[in-house]
């Protein structure tokens, strides 16, 4: 019998891993800027993150004009060698520049074009991305949002495929910055418009100051994206303004907020639950983000405990499983490797049917593109070991606990380790196939002829074939699958 404390620990270690799962969050985007410093060390944090998928990049008219701000655009994916990208030209709101202009136009974005395309207007462009975008598009606004505001007057039924505006601006309570103020009109436009707004603010705290030791730190990191943002602040007026206390973390907050929401405190208003503002940032840890993000050394695992989950072969895992690991994680992907890895320190000892439970639960997640957490489980493994410890590694890889009461046990004699998972009304049956299933009672059943049942022989001979099976059985080959 288990060890009661081993009990305790194994519910406080569900409790907290549970949710170690990689982010679902949308990440088709759209992007708005004028083309300020800080918009281009944004760009450098979203270009750096492969998971991000820009589908189109807009120059909108605020600290610099749309012409001018395509042009930088432009030049920065050429410096670095991205493509495919389309590029649209904002409309032109002041006929005045802005008092930074003169200093921007020195920034240097990357080699100057020899021959820049023709321009494509703004509006042109987002009917196009909007049009046959087959999910909502999250839209970043580094500058007024003159442009997301003229398609929306101008194409009101494509506000379903706004997922959310995500904008930088200096306040909320009441309305007022810079961004809003290069355009009030377009901010007061969709702040009535029901579309989901996050407004990021850097709320003028000491901490969003970015030092020079800061930039000393991005200048140590090799890629391409950390460089262009060392080269382009090699510039007289902004090594001024880091000695200054001016260089503050402002449109560069969006990337990170994206992918690391846990890292602000956001308030909705009672007076439109539309619209959301920032109350708080950790911006210490927001700082060390961007640095990983710059170096593309972060991690979009949301672990509860861990930042980033162990996944190489170092001595924190047992030398036979550091012998499998990185073929299991190269054939099976991180997330099943961190499943499988909890399942098996929860369960007490290294078996196989725990892990045949992991790989269900995965692949019931998988064909019913369900969260975490949010999955019921009937379970028909029964409530007798060994089939019964299927439901272990089916409560860590689907958050169906019996903590949360998701997971419900049939005790019927069971000849055949099967479930039910249910998600958003839709059932799929998964059981373990016939054939399979005699591959491994023969293995087992051989270690108990070979060194008798719970022996120290047959539990060194139990993990050897567990670590065996984790490594071959496929989840997506050793299922029979039944959608009810």
């Amino acid at each position: 019998m288990r060890n009661p404390l081993i009990k305790y620990i194994s519910v406080f270690l569900i409790f907290f891993f549970i949710n170690s799962s990689v982010v679902k969050a949308q990440r088709e985007i759209i992007i708005s800027t004028d083309c300020a410093v800080d918009d281009l060390r944004s760009l450098c944090e979203f270009f750096a993150v492969p998971e991000i998928n820009i589908k189109a990049i807009v120059s909108t008219d605020g600290m610099l004009h749309p012409k001018e701000g395509r042009i930088k655009i432009l030049e920065l994916l050429q410096q670095l060698n991205i493509k495919n990208i389309p590029v649209g030209e904002g409309k032109q709101l002041h006929k005045e520049t802005s008092k930074h202009a003169d200093f921007l136009l020195f920034v240097k974005w990357g080699n100057a074009l020899q021959n820049p395309e023709k321009p494509i207007p703004a509006e042109e462009i987002l009917e196009s991305v909007f049009t046959n975008t087959k999910n909502p598009l999250t839209v970043f606004c580094l500058g007024p949002l003159t442009d997301i505001s003229d398609f929306v007057k101008k194409y009101p039924e494509q506000k379903t495929n706004i997922k959310k505006i995500i904008w930088y601006n200096g306040s909320v309570q009441p309305l007022s910055g810079t961004n809003y103020e290069f355009d009030k009109e377009a901010a007061d436009y969709l702040f009535k418009s029901s579309i989901s707004i996050d407004v990021i603010l850097n709320l003028g705290n000491k901490k969003a100051v970015l030092s020079k030791e800061y930039f000393k730190e991005i200048d140590k990191i090799k890629t391409v994206f950390a460089k262009q943002i060392s080269e382009s602040h090699q510039n007289e007026n902004i090594i001024s303004s880091m000695n200054s206390g001016y260089c503050q973390l402002c449109d560069d907050l969006l990337p990170v907020y994206f992918l690391y929401p846990n890292l602000f405190d956001m308030e909705t208003l009672l007076s439109n639950v539309s619209i959301s503002m920032t109350k708080n940032i950790s911006f210490e840890a927001v700082k060390e983000k961007i640095l990983q993000i710059l170096a593309q050394t972060y991690s979009l695992e949301n672990n509860i405990i861990f930042d980033k989950f162990p996944s190489d072969s170092t001595t924190l895992f047992k030398y036979d499983v550091r012998e499998i690991m990185n073929d299991v994680i190269k054939k099976y992907g991180k997330d099943e490797w961190r499943v499988c890895v909890l399942t098996n320190e929860i369960h007490g000892h290294l078996g196989t049917y725990s892990i045949i439970g992991a790989k269900m639960g995965m692949l019931a997640r998988d064909i019913l593109k369900a969260e975490i957490d949010r999955i019921e489980i009937i379970s028909f493994a029964g409530t007798q070991p060994p089939l019964s410890c299927l439901n272990d590694g089916l409560q860590i890889s689907t958050g169906a606990t019996l903590g949360l009461g998701m997971i419900e046990i049939k005790k019927d004699t069971v000849s055949l380790p099967s479930a039910i998972f249910i998600y958003k009304g839709k059932k799929v049956k998964l059981t373990l196939k016939k054939e399979i299933n005699d591959k491994i009672t023969n293995d087992i059943n051989n270690g108990i002829v070979k060194y008798g049942n719970l022996t120290q022989g047959y539990w060194k001979l139990i993990r050897a074939i567990a670590l065996k099976h984790w490594l071959e059985l496929d989840r997506n080959t050793i299922f029979e699958i039944q959608v009810l």
